[in-house]
């Protein structure tokens, strides 16, 4: 009897067993895995081989229901200087303690200090002269002003009572930027103010998910406060689209240490983003800049009928 029973007990044990696996089974089949980025690559990853690019780096990512998979890409793991495209961390970091844009701030001396002999980009904004916070943003993005970079960050300094720096490099580890490291707020050449591509890229998943940033990001010209701004790349509007695709708006960043970089979305006919970067472009005098003719090569050629 005693067997009998040992046995029954072992053929129910037996049963849960079957039944936990084949629960195992079918939830592994029913449950859509997470695919990452750079997991999946499209066919026209070898277009690599056929473009004949100035830029030294270059990465073109796309959105899927939420998604974001690098399409094709060289050299993303590289160690870059992004100069000015560094004032897209700056936003970001600003806007996390911005609540309202129309928000007054006053510059001061030390907001323009030492940018006129770095030969930096700047708005204007000079001592005593009272803008919006909406305006030092689209100062820091239009025109690439590193005095709209230092408004910035003394008004978020004052409000959170921390280092600038240290919450651009925090946010970076909280987007996963695992090899970026943040040493200013204008991009000016500082071998601690590096990224990647890769890193780059996912700073750009976060703007794009980010409603306010993405808004800023894509204007291409506003006039506020008294300052006409537009975009660096807009004087080169009708080369950064085709009748499939067009660039929606980005930041461009220039020093000699890194030569010619642009991060930008791009959307296609079908409503599709994607997020392209560039780095590395040389600087030789043309009536096109080269990051400017790789852009428009890359769009002519990746999204021709696509």
């Amino acid at each position: 009897m005693k067997k009998r029973h040992l046995w029954k007990e072992v053929k129910i044990i037996l049963v849960l067993l079957i039944l936990c696996i084949i629960a195992f089974l079918v939830l592994e089949l029913v449950t859509p895995k997470k695919v990452y980025p750079s997991d999946i690559y499209d066919a026209r990853e070898t277009m690599k081989f056929d473009l004949d690019l100035s830029s030294n780096n270059y990465l073109l990512s796309k959105q899927i229901k939420g998604d974001n998979y690098i399409m094709y890409a060289e050299k993303i793991d590289e160690k870059i200087y992004p100069a000015s495209i560094t004032k897209l961390m700056t936003l970001v970091v600003a806007l996390d303690y911005i609540d309202d844009p129309n928000e007054r701030i006053v510059a001061t001396y030390d907001d323009m200090a030492g940018l006129l002999e770095a030969n930096a980009s700047i708005l204007g904004v000079w001592n005593g002269t009272e803008i919006s916070l909406e305006t030092a943003i689209y100062g820091l993005l239009l025109p690439s002003g590193a005095d709209c970079a230092n408004i910035l960050r003394r008004y978020t300094e004052e409000k959170s009572n921390q280092d600038f720096i240290d919450l651009m490099n925090q946010k970076a580890r909280e987007l996963g930027m695992e090899n970026t490291h943040y040493a200013n707020v204008t991009g000016l050449f500082d071998e601690e103010n590096y990224t990647t591509l890769r890193d780059l890229n996912k700073l750009m998943i976060h703007i794009l998910n980010d409603s306010r940033a993405f808004d800023y990001v894509t204007t291409w010209e506003v006039s506020q406060d008294g300052f006409d701004m537009e975009a660096t790349m807009n004087p080169y509007r009708d080369l950064l689209k085709n009748d499939h695709a067009e660039v929606l708006g980005g930041k461009t960043g220039f020093v000699g240490e890194s030569g010619l970089n642009y991060a930008c979305f791009i959307k296609n006919d079908q409503g599709e983003i994607y997020i392209l970067i560039t780095a590395g472009a040389s600087e030789e005098s043309t009536d096109i800049p080269n990051h400017v003719k790789d852009v428009n090569l890359i769009i002519d050629t990746y999204f021709d009928g696509v």
